[in-house]
């Protein structure tokens, strides 16, 4: 699956940039080489964020499932408990909606 092998060189970028940035703090790397390979990682790193954004659903079936259903099972709660009304409350309810429309 490509966004898994995506996900995983992100994580893999993460680790080289925190271990060049020690090496880099030891004056192990010099700053400039250093800003070179960052900035080069960082791109990358973008670019395959917005490679993931366009292919991974940004929720998970059963999050959207479930936030699609609540609406739907509010409407059916109020349904019946208008349905369960004595037709005066009923009338009152109709009018208050009317107004507030």
């Amino acid at each position: 699956m490509r966004a898994g092998r995506i996900r995983k060189r992100l994580a893999e970028l993460q680790s080289l940039a925190a271990a060049c940035f020690e090496e880099e703090l030891l004056g192990k790397v010099s700053e400039e080489i250093w800003g070179e390979i960052n900035c080069k990682w960082e791109r990358e790193g973008a670019e395959l964020r917005a490679e993931l954004a366009t292919i991974a659903p940004a929720m998970k079936r059963a999050e959207f499932l479930k936030a699609v259903r609540t609406p739907f099972e509010l409407a059916k709660t109020a349904a019946a408990q208008f349905i369960a009304q004595e037709a005066r409350e009923k009338g009152r309810l109709g009018k208050h909606v009317v107004r507030t429309s």
